[in-house]
């Protein structure tokens, strides 16, 4: 979706125009900003960039003072002489007094910026704004995709089946999202409804197991949709003897157990990435709460006869399926606390890592459906898809949930 400002000291003219392109499905209430003097308006582009610039040419200076018939043309001038950080990509004046339409439409001219005449005795000015808008957004959604369409969380899985399927059961009234320039991936959008404000989600699979393929969906999605949160949720392979069937494993930090030096021994390179911290304390808030833990595995038909539990700590990535538990005891030589082992949490936290700005935060839930030996079997991977979304779910309402007053 194009980011707009209207910069206009007539509210009645602010509404027509945000009613006009409300009515042809072209922006949202989250995408449009408005400012009613120059400078506001100039501190507004500063602190923003916005693909569309709506210019009132008779426009106070500043919030109280009269308007100025050359108050949009200065504030021009200062975008013109780079006294503004972020240029509007495209710029419309508008105004409606006929002489000050006359003497602006030259300047505009010069700079090949339009200028509309509003009268609202006739369509005119509505059709060269919708006209105007419509080819911004076709033009931007053909060139990039959806890069323009923020949302406020994504959620990335290994697997199509069981993993992803367990995210679209949440309740956000899931609906397919196409991104035109992305052909390779299935994306699903939904909107989640808590404590009367609505935040927006987008999940996806991998197109294959690993950290190579989730790392590659990790960026693609940072790119497209600029998320403030990236969930990775799934199963892994636990620790036999410090966690059991279901048990809910998030990666505090995460390494690639295969990354290192290979001489007559194995020297390993454990580079960690690491859970932000406040997220680490948002977690043990919901730990210290068995009760929410028991309700998760309640709501679940077929479950192991133990305590669901919630391990917080050192996640171990690899390139390979492990069914062996030799190969668990050498991992676990070089980190004693370890608490799980998979396939792709180092890739989601790299990419998320060292993703182009603003940078989300990466939070990897996965949840036990085996312990990586010769016993290995599917028996327990639908339960643990199913723990890992719920404690995501649980976590995304502890972030967003307002503060006591």
């Amino acid at each position: 979706m194009l980011k707009i400002l209207i910069i206009d000291d007539d509210s009645n003219k602010i509404s027509n125009i945000v009613k006009l392109l409300k009515e042809n499905h072209l922006i949202t209430d989250e995408n449009i900003d408005f400012e009613l003097d120059a400078t506001n308006g100039r501190k507004k582009l500063s602190e923003e960039s916005y693909d569309l610039l709506i210019l009132d040419m008779n426009l106070p200076v500043s919030m109280g003072e009269d308007p100025s018939r050359d108050g949009g043309l200065q504030l021009l001038e200062r975008i013109h002489t780079n006294q503004i950080q972020n240029y509007p990509h495209h710029i419309i004046g508008v105004t409606g007094y006929q002489d000050i339409f006359e003497d602006s439409k030259k300047t505009l001219e010069q700079y090949l910026w339009a200028l509309i005449h509003y009268d609202n005795t006739n369509t005119d000015w509505k059709d060269k704004i919708v006209n105007k808008v419509k080819y911004l957004v076709e033009s931007k959604q053909n060139t990039y995709g959806n890069n323009f369409k923020k949302f406020d969380i994504a959620v990335i899985t290994a697997l199509d089946k069981i993993e992803l399927e367990a995210v679209l059961k949440l309740p956000f009234n899931w609906k397919e999202l196409r991104v035109p320039n992305d052909q390779t991936t299935n994306y699903y959008e939904g909107i989640i409804e808590l404590e009367e404000k609505k935040y927006s989600i987008v999940a996806a699979s991998a197109s294959k197991m690993g950290m190579v393929a989730s790392s590659i969906l990790t960026t693609k999605i940072s790119s497209h949709f600029h998320p403030e949160y990236i969930f990775m949720v799934g199963i892994a392979a636990g620790i036999k003897g410090k966690n059991n069937f279901g048990d809910i494993l998030v990666a505090e930090y995460s390494w690639d157990w295969g990354s290192g030096k290979k001489t007559s021994s194995f020297l390993p390179d454990h580079a960690q990435m690491t859970l932000d911290e406040t997220i680490v304390a948002k977690l043990k808030n919901i730990n210290s709460n068995q009760s929410c833990i028991d309700n998760i595995k309640n709501n679940f038909d077929k479950t192991p006869d133990t305590t669901l539990k919630m391990h917080i700590g050192p996640i171990a990535s690899g390139a390979s399926v492990l069914e062996d538990a030799s190969a668990i005891e050498e991992i676990k030589v070089f980190q004693r606390k370890l608490i799980g082992i998979e396939m792709e949490i180092y890739g989601v936290m790299s990419a998320a890592k060292y993703a182009t700005s603003p940078f989300p935060k990466a939070i990897c839930i996965k949840s036990v459906c085996d312990f990586g030996d010769d016993n290995k079997n599917d028996d327990w991977q639908y339960y643990a898809a199913y723990t890992s979304t719920q404690m995501m779910y649980l976590l995304i309402q502890e972030i967003y949930k307002r503060p006591p007053l």
